[in-house]
């Protein structure tokens, strides 16, 4: 298992430091996304994640997850995707790029485990963008 808090922090201490040191213009230097982009994605997480605790509460001991909870898990690529795509300034897609999360999707499929790493990474992400100064706009 990956130490996804590590992980979270590690990404958003390298841009919080990049912010710092940049000495250009400031409207056009390194961003952070806004807490309403990041928390979106993360109620669609949730959301996915109370499906999952019923599931396992239904199926104790099973260590894979339904094909139709894996496509929903796959699915949170799209929430993801749009924001990205309706980001002007590219700081979505940094975002996603950075911190690997469509990869860290397609990884999950039908592993019960990897899902639960992946919404504890998510977490973790959220945090650390409040710790390092992720605001509003």
């Amino acid at each position: 298992m990956t130490d996804v808090v590590a992980k979270a922090n590690g990404y958003w201490e390298s841009l919080s430091q990049e912010i710092e040191n940049y000495h250009g213009d400031r409207r056009k230097g390194p961003k952070m996304i806004t807490t309403s982009q990041i928390r979106k994605f993360l109620s669609a997480v949730n959301a996915v994640a109370n499906k999952v605790t019923i599931y396992k509460a239904q199926n104790q001991g099973k260590k894979d997850l339904s094909e139709e909870l894996a496509a929903e898990i796959k699915y949170l690529q799209v929430p993801l995707v749009y924001q990205a795509g309706r980001d002007t300034d590219g700081t979505v897609k940094k975002f996603v790029r950075e911190t690997h999360l469509l990869e860290e999707i397609n990884k999950i499929g039908t592993n019960l485990k990897a899902f639960e790493e992946f919404a504890k990474y998510i977490e973790a992400l959220v945090a650390y963008h409040k710790y390092y100064g992720g605001k509003e706009k």
